[in-house]
């Protein structure tokens, strides 16, 4: 690229940021990358609506049932972990125009599925793709990104693709509901290997997207230069740990991560349990089930709200607000004894709050607070290792949340949110120490 086209491009960017839409050229993008967190809310979803299906279907037994479950979280978690180590063996734009493709197969194999063995094998390579993804997917959009504002609303949006995936899941699984087992299951598998192909080809034959890669190189390229003088230091995760000068990263990696760890564990818990939970307390499942629904709907509606105070100046403010809302929810409902409606009202302060202090920052923070070689291993060891301890919490916790045992449950969930919280405002403490803060 010459000077002149250099400086078209950093001129150009600037102008549409400050247009109605920030994103600018990097909308396609944004959307693109937005589909692969639709595929992964929507695996785990559409898996836990139709479990029973597929046991009535295909004559599963029910330790066969559990060991799908299972298999899923693991295969996410795995891929996770090997994310940072396939993209760099693969690279990372290839990574990411291809694994959907790897989704889309596994999602074809539960369609066809005649027997539990293949009904398995298209969950574990559906479970693998999508745990891949995340990490990858986020890096590219930091990588393409022109400035940390554009960056910040790009990893922001997947969030809320994340939640129009757990609706979209919950309104088909509503939809089939009266189809003969398991047709309403491959229906719904159907739709998330369509979604996975539409994501495939457009993330593969975008010319638009090409050239947003190329830029983001060269940007890349520049600020290498500027910072070493020309020549490119081979940058590791292992490196990026050690030395005095790199405490800052120690410190950034142990509060992010306890952060996500400590908030996901109820997130999770939520996702999967709150219906349980609802029912255990009295409501129908009609009501429980109409519930969560709903509240995922206010979650989605209010997301250009919570994308515009995290990506902004008054990503602070929203977080205090954002903590206050999720603790105030669990004390709210624990001090309510388990009464229903007091949990429903919780649980709806819960998803107001969330999208300000839980998982959209955890994305942004990772991105922003570590060297761009490493942020995709760093993304995908901290969600991996943090889905395993999810899993393995899942296994206590439909005896945690019985009528007896929910009020303490819940006084306990009031501790961990509180530290949870607290870590969060150390992380925005070091971002301000080391002028990461916006």
């Amino acid at each position: 690229m010459s000077q002149q086209e250099q400086q078209e491009v950093q001129s150009t960017a600037p102008q549409e940021r400050g247009g109605k839409n920030k994103l600018g050229r990097y909308f396609g993008l944004t959307a693109a990358s937005g589909l692969g967190s639709i595929l992964g809310s929507g695996i785990i979803i559409s898996l836990a609506t139709t479990l029973s299906l597929w046991q009535a279907g295909l004559g599963i037994d029910p330790a066969q049932v559990g060991v799908l479950s299972g298999a899923l979280t693991l295969a996410i978690a795995g891929g996770s972990l090997a994310g940072g180590a396939v993209a760099g063996v693969l690279g990372m734009v290839t990574v990411f125009n291809w694994i959907n493709a790897v989704y889309a197969i596994g999602a074809l194999l539960c369609v066809f599925a005649q027997n539990y063995a293949m009904l398995l094998a298209g969950v574990i390579i559906a479970g693998v793709a999508s745990g891949i993804e995340l990490p990858v997917t986020l890096s590219v959009l930091s990588h393409d990104a022109p400035d940390n504002e554009t960056q910040s609303q790009m990893v922001s949006y997947t969030q809320m693709f994340w939640m129009i995936g757990i609706g979209l899941s919950a309104l088909v699984g509503f939809a089939t509901s009266a189809m003969v087992p398991p047709n309403n299951a491959r229906v719904q598998f159907a739709i998330l290997a369509a979604i996975a192909v539409v994501a495939w080809a457009w993330r593969l034959l975008s010319p638009k997207f090409r050239t947003l890669h190329r830029e983001g190189d060269e940007m890349s390229a520049r600020k290498t230069a500027s910072t070493n003088d020309g020549a490119k230091a081979k940058v590791n995760i292992l490196s990026v740990f050690r030395g005095a000068q790199n405490r800052k990263y120690v410190l950034f990696l142990v509060t992010i991560f306890l952060f996500y760890a400590l908030w996901n564990l109820l997130a999770n818990t939520w996702g999967q349990f709150q219906t349980y939970m609802l029912v255990s307390s009295g409501a129908s499942q009609t009501l429980a089930t109409g519930a969560g629904l709903v509240l995922t709907v206010v979650a989605i509606v209010f997301s250009p709200i919570f994308i515009k105070v995290v990506s902004g100046k008054w990503r602070t403010v929203g977080y205090v607000i954002g903590a206050a809302l999720q603790i105030a929810a669990l004390v709210l409902m624990a001090a309510g004894g388990g009464v229903l409606w007091l949990i429903v009202a919780g649980l709806l302060l819960n998803n107001l709050g969330s999208p300000l202090a839980g998982e959209m920052l955890y994305k942004v923070w990772t991105q922003e607070s570590f060297p761009e070689e490493v942020r995709t291993s760093i993304q995908g060891v901290t969600n991996g290792v943090s889905r395993l301890l999810c899993a393995l919490f899942a296994m206590v916790t439909p005896m945690l949340v019985q009528p007896e045992r929910l009020v303490g449950t819940l006084w306990c969930f009031v501790v961990v949110m509180c530290v949870s919280m607290a870590l969060g405002g150390a992380v925005i403490m070091l971002q301000r120490k080391y002028g990461i803060e916006r």
